[in-house]
């Protein structure tokens, strides 16, 4: 899985794969992580795909999770985990942080009654406010995995 990154993704030198709860969460639900309600999630990472299953240690998770690898630097691994790409270590590590807060404010805010989505202008502004910040990375623009999810998605 490490060295499909490398090899399909020439700005990539730090590949992160972990099992944080609150995103792994989302992967054992079948959850792709596309809800557009924080706002510096939906201008660094975007939404995060849930990458088919593949069974540990064979080709089959390099397969699954190479056709997410030319948008995505973030990605959820069905019944598994996580990845997070970067061009260092501190930058994969930063957005493998930034998808478990995501994940965690996420599940709370259901908790709460809801999970509200910014407006679609307003996720357009933030996602052009990356070049402003020098945000560096894969970023998919608007791209929703879960369109019927009225938990995940509410608008406000």
């Amino acid at each position: 899985m490490h060295l499909r990154c490398y090899e399909k993704r020439p700005d990539v030198f730090s590949v992160i794969h972990a099992h944080p709860p609150g995103a792994t969460g989302f992967a054992v639900a079948h959850k792709a992580m596309d809800m557009y309600n924080m706002i510096e999630d939906v201008a660094v990472i975007g939404s995060v795909p849930l990458t088919p299953y593949g069974t540990p240690s064979t080709i089959e998770v390099p397969n699954a999770i190479e056709p997410y690898l030319e948008e995505h630097d973030v990605m959820l691994l069905e019944n598994h985990g996580a990845l997070a790409v970067g061009s260092d270590v501190i930058t994969a590590f930063y957005r493998m942080e930034s998808l478990e807060l995501w994940a965690k404010i996420t599940i709370n805010a259901v908790i709460l009654g809801g999970s509200f989505d910014i407006s679609r202008d307003n996720i357009q502004k933030l996602i052009d406010l990356r070049g402003y910040y020098k945000v560096t990375g894969r970023h998919p623009g608007y791209k929703v995995f879960n369109p019927d999810d009225d938990v995940l998605h509410k608008k406000g």
